[in-house]
């Protein structure tokens, strides 16, 4: 069993979320409607990929972690959060294809960006199109102020 599967199978309220495997070390957590987005998590000894189907990821190295389990607790928790409405992706499109994604939460009062992400080439005269896709799957998280 991947270590991927043995991490899921531990919690319970991972498992519950619609999923499919497509293949031992990779899952795919599925959007409700076109507004969201899927969300793929793979893992392999030295990495952990997030992928979302709109062209954003995240790429993290095991090794910058502790453990494996650390790693991977802090990928399921950026994937929990794009679950929720607090987290969104802005992906800025230019000649019909996508050039910039921004990841963005919601602080209780405003939008703040989380991170980015970006291709260099791009045609610069052409239209700018402006998309947010955001999943309501799971509740989001309350952040109290200290």
């Amino acid at each position: 069993m991947s270590t991927i599967k043995e991490y899921i199978k531990k919690r319970p309220n991972i498992s519950e979320l619609n999923h499919y495997w497509e293949n031992a070390s990779r899952v795919t957590f599925k959007k409700k409607n076109d507004n969201g987005f899927d969300i793929s998590i793979e893992c392999d000894r030295n990495f952990i990929l997030l992928e979302i189907d709109n062209g954003y990821h995240e790429h993290i190295n095991v090794e910058d972690f502790e453990s494996e389990e650390e790693a991977l607790s802090q990928i399921f928790g950026l994937a929990r959060d794009l679950l929720s409405k607090n987290m969104r992706i802005k992906v800025i499109s230019k000649s019909g294809k996508p050039k910039k994604w921004i990841v963005e939460y919601f602080d209780g009062r405003e939008w703040e960006q989380e991170s980015t992400m970006g291709l260099l080439l791009f045609n610069p005269f052409a239209k700018e199109i402006v998309k947010i896709y955001s999943n309501d799957i799971l509740p989001p998280r309350r952040f109290e102020d200290s």
